[in-house]
């Protein structure tokens, strides 16, 4: 069918979640792709495409592909889940190491024998009147 009519979206669409259950995610990626181009605001390619994406470990073009859904579909609680789970997994793969949250030591504090525990916060005064 798709010899006959290449662009057919819907078609495009479930050779995509055909692909991304044989774990073909390229082959999905360029028909997610090709939806893309002819529907730019598709949530349901969105969607799949930011699944595929994340199955390949690119968190970040996942997230950009969810944010794409919100902005263009607030109600759309699918997109807002599906984000707030890869967030989630962002974070949980930092681990709790409270190091990591701490600003990184250059050489020349560290030849001085700073360290990054040695590091002040900066607070914000408003002017005053």
């Amino acid at each position: 069918a798709l010899r006959l009519c290449p662009n057919h979206q819907r078609l495009l669409l479930q050779r995509a979640h055909v692909h991304t259950q044989m774990q073909e995610f390229h082959s999905a990626i360029v028909d997610l792709s090709h939806v893309l181009n002819q529907q730019p605001n598709s949530a349901e390619a969105l969607l799949l495409r930011s699944k595929v994406y994340a199955k390949q470990g690119h968190t970040t073009l996942a997230i950009k592909d969810l944010t794409a859904i919100t902005k263009n579909d607030p109600k759309n609680w699918r997109a807002y889940y599906e984000r707030a789970y890869l967030r989630h997994k962002q974070v949980e793969g930092m681990g709790d190491d409270s190091a990591s949250l701490q600003p990184p030591v250059s050489k020349e504090n560290k030849a001085d024998g700073a360290d990054a525990a040695s590091h002040t916060a900066v607070t914000y005064s408003p002017p005053r009147p």
